[in-house]
């Protein structure tokens, strides 16, 4: 058996950059690149555009971003609760998450720089295949919003996007990933672990000290039970910190038995 057949490698941040966009471009054509994420706020997004048209056979998703220090698509004036002066998102998740808690977000404005991305996305003439949310701060956190989001981009006045091909990605909030089991639609759930144990999560991830592996791994195995859906485990792997032969092993027992993808 090929095993590469039964592999779905994913790059994201496709627009970042035109160093990504070549090694994306360049890792499909070699055959282990199957899909990408195109950013369509990103600075490199027009030849990110152009170089996936000569590569039909490229799965094309939206990454929708609200963070990162990129240019938002709509002016200022008109999301100046998302950006600072220069028109750019925070740098990071928690610069974004702060200010969502305190209430400084305009949800209004946050749904129409979204659905700008998504009316650029679908202006490329591309065909897009799958909705992966992440880049936007943790979803779970606004998850009446993102299930709102989720039921207009699977109409046909949307996106037309199948529930199976849209993905959510959490750090692990276990309440909303219980709630999340009863959603009605099949959309597909990640998981942000990045580690096999508790003390080398909890050092690269704080939401770990408030949910543990043990504690998201049951309410996963709840998800897969009442859903019968397969589970992605993303994993990034960060040079010497939880990149060795003993962490991939450690990583395999872990998740032995369970229904899943590692990203």
């Amino acid at each position: 058996m090929n095993l590469l057949k039964q592999l779905i490698v994913n790059a994201d941040d496709f627009g970042l950059h035109t160093e990504i966009n070549k090694g994306i471009i360049k890792g499909h054509r070699e055959g282990f690149i199957t899909s990408t994420s195109l950013m369509c706020s990103a600075p490199a997004f027009a030849e990110a555009v152009e170089m996936a048209k000569s590569c039909p056979k490229l799965g094309i998703g939206v990454h929708l971003t609200l963070v990162g220090g990129v240019q938002a698509l709509l002016p200022r004036e008109q999301v100046d609760t998302l950006v600072d002066a220069r028109g750019c998102f925070p740098d990071n998740y928690v610069e974004f998450a702060k200010r969502f808690y305190f209430g400084a977000v305009n949800m209004a404005q946050m749904e129409q720089e979204l659905r700008a991305q998504i009316d650029a996305a679908l202006a490329t003439g591309l065909r897009i295949t799958h909705v992966v949310l992440m880049g936007i701060g943790e979803p779970f956190d606004n998850y009446d919003n993102v299930i709102k989001f989720i039921d207009i981009v699977n109409t046909g006045k949307g996106m037309d996007i199948g529930s199976r091909h849209i993905t959510v990605s959490t750090c692990g909030i276990v309440p909303k990933i219980k709630e999340f089991t009863n959603y009605s639609k099949q959309v597909n759930l990640a998981i942000s672990l990045h580690a096999p144990n508790d003390e080398l999560r909890s050092s690269i991830m704080n939401i770990n000290k408030v949910y543990n592996i043990e504690s998201v791994l049951d309410a996963v195995k709840d998800y897969i039970d009442k859903t019968n859906r397969r589970v992605t485990f993303e994993y990034i792997m960060l040079k010497d910190v939880n990149d060795s032969i003993e962490n991939a092993k450690e990583l395999s027992i872990l998740l032995k038995g369970i229904n899943c993808y590692v990203n």
